[in-house]
Parts: structure tokens; C-alpha cells; sequence
């Protein structure tokens, strides 16, 4: 059975496929969402690989190729989610988006006593050589912990065959 996938041109990613009813008509498109369309049932309204009515149709291959990509989007959300989240020292949590990684990385660096901010309470810490060492040592091992199970998420959808496994894929065990 030939499907194919129909979306409203210009959009870029998923938008909620499913598989439309047979002998579906460009009426029964709802405008922002997305549809499966069984080639072998073709509706005259329909004009497959161009465009009909703000319709665009793609083959199942580049479907599953796109799904694939807008779930590798949702790991990478969650992979940046999870490495920049707030780490805690001594009971201090500190913010950790890049910046913060950088300028913990050159206070390592330098050596000696630094002072930094603790996130919710903006109070000064003075943090020393050793202390920093080991919130880098945490940083870098938390990145490549999260780089390898980004990279076994990325596989695994990689290795998906069917839409409806894509899309049931757990994005959230794992890390």
C-alpha cells in the first residue's frame, strides 16, 4: 500500500499527523493540521507529489524522515534542558547555562579563590581551588553522561521503521 503524507504548505515540521478516513476529500482537511493519505485510495481533489489547495504531499519515506528529525528536536530540547539545569554544591545551587559553564571553567583555570553567585538567593560564595575543581570535574562528567544517552536516543530513533513507532518513542527514560 503507497501512503503518503499531506501537510499545509509552508510548515515545516509535524503538526499532528494521522491518517485520514478513506475516500477523504481536501474538505475534510482541517487547515493547521497534518495527514497521512493512503495513495491507494486517490481522491481527484488531491495532487500527489505537488500541491493542491495549500496542500503539500510528501512520500511516506520522507514522513518517517521528517518525524524522525522533529523527535531528534524533542531529544536535543531535552538534552540542553538537562545539561544546563541548576547543579547544587554544599547545599549552593548554582545556574549552569553556558556562561556559567565557561566562567566556572576559567575560575578552574586560574586557580585560587573565586566568588560566585548562588541562584536563589544571589548571595556571594566563595568557592576555592578544590571546590571548583570538582563542580568542573561534575560539569564535564554530566556533559559526557548526557552526550552518550543523547547519542543512544538519536540511534534508536534512527533505527525506527514506522511512523507510530516514532512517534511512541520515550524520549524521557533514559537519561
Amino acid at each position: 500500500m503507497a501512503r503518503w503524507a499531506i501537510r499545509p504548505k509552508g510548515v515545516g515540521k509535524r503538526v499532528g499527523w494521522r491518517r485520514l478516513k478513506e475516500n477523504a476529500t481536501l474538505s475534510d482537511l482541517v487547515s493547521g493540521e497534518s495527514f497521512i493519505y493512503d495513495a491507494d485510495q486517490p481522491d481527484k481533489n488531491l495532487v500527489l507529489n505537488g500541491s493542491a489547495d495549500g496542500v503539500v504531499v510528501i512520500s511516506a519515506s520522507d514522513l518517517l524522515s521528517e518525524i524522525k528529525q522533529g523527535k531528534i528536536m524533542e531529544a536535543q530540547a531535552l538534552y540542553e534542558q538537562k545539561l544546563y539545569a541548576d547543579y547544587v554544591f554544599n547545599g549552593d545551587a548554582f545556574h549552569m547555562g553556558k556562561q556559567s559553564q565557561f566562567n566556572f571553567a576559567e575560575a578552574d583555570r586560574a586557580g585560587g579563590t573565586h566568588t560566585f553567585y548562588e541562584k536563589d538567593t544571589y548571595s556571594s560564595v566563595s568557592l576555592n581551588a578544590a571546590n571548583i575543581d570538582s563542580i568542573v570535574g561534575a560539569i564535564r562528567t554530566r556533559t559526557a553522561t548526557l552526550a552518550g544517552q543523547m547519542s543512544t536516543h538519536v540511534a534508536a530513533i534512527n533505527a525506527l521503521t514506522t511512523v507510530a513507532a516514532v512517534e511512541d518513542y520515550d524520549l524521557t527514560s533514559g537519561w
